[in-house]
């Protein structure tokens, strides 16, 4: 379906000489308001990350990491789902290692929405990767990267880093 109407799009451009600009004026009317869409929740995957990263018995983090403690907490703090909002407030509230940290975990939670993390060896790589003792640096080199403009470099620090299947 999608597949149908991208095309049907692309023929109006051809024919019509219709450009972007006037299609997307033609939809925004019932396109979602930008405060709808930072506030609307995305639900997560919550209890694959809290099987993985939470004991059930204790409700303490199963690793010994800075990071399995931080999903133990972001568990807590977003039951079952992350709005675009909580995210930005995430990012302006703590500017810390450690906040920077909970970040990208919490972004990484609202990413894999409900589907992406079912299977144990892409939860394993995740747990690898949140476990790694360069995970700080790399996240302090990659904000610094992103807070310059260049996101090549930013994304460089996450590329051949085992648990970051995109980057790799």
């Amino acid at each position: 379906m999608k597949q149908r109407a991208a095309r049907h799009l692309v023929s109006l451009v051809e024919r019509d000489h219709v450009t972007v600009l006037k299609i997307l004026k033609s939809v925004r009317s019932s396109l979602p308001r930008k405060d709808e869409v930072l506030a609307r929740p995305d639900p997560y995957g919550a209890p694959s990350w809290r099987s993985a990263f939470v004991s059930s018995e204790s409700a303490k983090p199963t690793h010994d990491s800075p990071a399995a403690a931080d999903v133990a907490t972001l568990l807590e703090t977003f039951d079952s789902s992350i709005s675009r909002q909580e995210l930005l407030d995430l990012a302006t509230s703590d500017v810390s290692e450690g906040g920077r940290r909970r970040l990208w975990i919490a972004t990484m939670m609202w990413g894999y929405g409900t589907q992406g993390l079912h299977w144990d060896p892409e939860l394993n790589r995740i747990a690898a990767f949140l476990g790694r003792a360069d995970l700080d640096e790399r996240l302090g080199r990659c904000g610094q990267h992103l807070q310059d403009g260049d996101i090549e470099a930013a994304y460089g620090q996450l590329s051949g880093v085992a648990g970051i299947k995109s980057a790799v």
